[in-house]
């Protein structure tokens, strides 16, 4: 597999690249409940997106939600379904399919109302979604790479029934500066294998403004706090550049967040009085948090040269 960064010039996986995917997968996989991680890079790089990859790599490896998980959070939501613009209510299951009613509008020029049209179909045909998420599973909205995912870590296999299912453990917060400054490292950084070549950006499989497609990875917008979408909260936050990283840390200090890891991909080129900042953050954590060696519980290896990477869990 190969490697490039706005150019036709293609690599073998760098070793930093390596590195950095397999820190997403291994912090993901870890026993840690509560934990954060900083790596530190010497300039500005896609380096939390590939680490976000990583973590999204090892959640497509484990088993996927059942049609009786989905069909049980749906029961509790208690909300209505969205499949495009059109609005269905949830009625039950019979024999693993759902039944649904689908809800018209009203239209006033109409002399008598039209009459509901009930469905009864496997919920990954119905590309249903919660109103602000991304569909809950699909056949024809799965995300393609399945073979290109499966080489980025040899430590497991993907399960390729999560291709078809949104899930939103995996959440990365883009620089403080702009969201958008974020998003085009992502863009510029591409994977090839055979004839596939994808950028970062599409194998994150972010929302790219449609709640109608399966998500693997939220996007967190630090400079206006907002999540791409409502719903379940993330698991782990792989955070880009010192600022988000701060901000993730207190919102997750103040229980604004739930997410029990954090990622921080910090950049040696910011400002002096911002990286002493994390260095000042991190000391006040150390009452709660001791230092955790990642690297013992994997087949991880150490920093490429002019790399660092300090792992701490909750005491």
């Amino acid at each position: 597999m190969k490697y490039s960064e706005s150019s036709n010039i293609w690599y073998e996986i760098p070793e930093w690249v390596s590195y950095l995917l397999s820190i997403g997968y291994t912090f993901a996989e870890s026993v840690i409940d509560d934990g954060f991680a900083l790596v530190s890079m010497p300039c500005d790089s896609p380096g939390a997106g590939l680490v976000a990859l990583g973590a999204m790599r090892y959640y497509l490896s484990l088993a996927p939600l059942s049609s009786d998980d989905m069909h049980k959070r749906i029961r509790e939501s208690d909300v209505l379904l969205y499949s495009g613009r059109d609005r269905f209510r949830y009625l039950g299951e019979d024999e693993g399919r759902a039944v649904v009613e689908e809800l018209i509008r009203n239209d006033y020029r109409r002399r008598t109302p039209p009459q509901p049209i009930i469905r009864t179909a496997l919920l990954e045909n119905l590309n249903l979604r919660f109103e602000n998420e991304t569909v809950l599973a699909s056949s024809t909205e799965m995300l393609q790479y399945s073979e290109l995912y499966a080489r980025l870590y040899d430590g497991s296999s993907v399960n390729n029934a999560n291709l078809g299912q949104s899930h939103s453990a995996v959440c990365l917060a883009g620089k403080r500066k702009g969201l958008s400054v974020t998003t085009k490292l992502l863009h510029e950084a591409f994977f090839r294998y055979k004839d596939e070549r994808v950028s970062l950006y599409d194998l994150l499989s972010l929302m790219n403004g449609s709640f109608d497609v399966v998500s693997r990875v939220t996007l967190y917008n630090t400079r206006t706090e907002k999540m791409d979408r409502s719903g379940e909260q993330p698991e782990i936050i792989v955070t880009d550049g010192i600022d988000a990283f701060l901000k993730i840390i207190d919102l997750k200090r103040t229980g604004k967040i739930s997410a029990g890891k954090v990622i921080g991909v910090l950049d040696r080129t910011e400002k002096r009085e911002k990286i002493n900042s994390v260095r000042d953050k991190v000391s006040g954590l150390l009452d709660y948090y001791e230092y955790y060696e990642l690297n013992s519980l994997s087949e991880i290896s150490l920093p490429p040269k002019g790399m660092a990477l300090a792992t701490y869990k909750r005491i």
